[in-house]
């Protein structure tokens, strides 16, 4: 949990922003949702480097980063409380923000454990204390987990966010238990940092997953690459074997036609030799 100084200085820096880039986020208005929440994180990401803007190390540091993007997506405290009273769904408070699931829940979060400190500004300005800061701390155990179950079940968000609607809405309100004890702040905390685990343990999952289905995919443009050369050395051979064929009926034709020739000269010397000895014998009675 961030020390109050801390986090008034974090929420005046993101509110000082805000302000002075009204005209960017108006023309956020106008973009599909996808692409608003590409732009909005190259804005934020671009205010961090440009102001060099030194958060804390480990997980106070990153509750500090999502604090101070979730105060730049949604300034006003009051207003997103009403339309939170009215509606608990989260993925229409995404819709109408403009926003992730973890700046609605950031945003959620930070009210009902922080929102002591933003009563304590007020009472020091003497101002009225406004009434959806003592409301939204008066969060029973019951209902916590009301939320903490919301959370989980929102999970598939990230991974489709056309799934349909929970009809369930958890009450996040009620009037009694005055204060919240310490030990249920530390419980939600701990709950939604360990949702935010979760999902960053899904995403290495998915990213081990995908890395696994290319190298598969490589195997396979191997196998098929083998596959292809085997079939050339098929077809080579086929050739090789056709052509050896064609020469063997070639030389199978020559030898008849030499076997022929052969019979005719045996034919031919078998006469000559039967009118030698004719011949001979003429000669020899003579």
């Amino acid at each position: 949990m961030l020390e109050k100084e801390r986090f008034l200085a974090i929420k005046k820096l993101a509110q000082d922003i805000r302000d002075d880039n009204r005209k960017i986020f108006k023309s956020f208005k106008k973009l599909p949702f996808d692409e608003a929440l590409k732009e909005k994180d190259e804005f934020i990401d671009s205010v961090i480097k440009n102001m060099d803007i030194a958060f804390s190390d480990g997980e106070q540091g990153r509750e500090e980063k999502q604090m101070f993007r979730a105060n730049i997506l949604i300034p006003d405290d009051k207003e997103f409380f009403e339309t939170y009273s009215k509606d608990k769904n989260i993925r229409n408070l995404m819709n109408k923000y403009g926003v992730g699931i973890e700046d609605v829940m950031s945003k959620i979060t930070e009210l009902n454990i922080y929102g002591k400190y933003i009563d304590e500004v007020e009472e020091e300005d003497n101002e009225e204390t406004p009434q959806f800061v003592d409301e939204i701390i008066k969060i029973s155990p019951k209902d916590a987990e009301s939320l903490l179950d919301e959370i989980d079940n929102l999970s598939s968000v990230m991974e489709d966010l056309d799934l349909p609607v929970e009809d369930e809405k958890p009450e996040l309100l009620k009037p009694e238990n005055p204060k919240m004890e310490e030990d249920s702040f530390d419980d939600i905390t701990n709950a939604v940092s360990d949702f935010v685990d979760k999902y960053e343990t899904m995403q290495d999952e998915i990213t081990t997953k995908d890395e696994k289905i290319r190298q598969l995919q490589l195997e396979i443009e191997k196998l098929d690459k083998i596959s292809d050369e085997k079939a050339r050395e098929r077809e080579d051979i086929n050739q090789e074997i056709k052509s050896l064929k064609a020469s063997n009926d070639k030389y199978r034709q020559d030898n008849e036609k030499l076997q022929q020739e052969n019979e005719k000269l045996k034919a031919k010397l078998a006469k000559s030799a039967e009118i030698l000895n004719k011949i001979y014998q003429s000669v020899s009675k003579k």
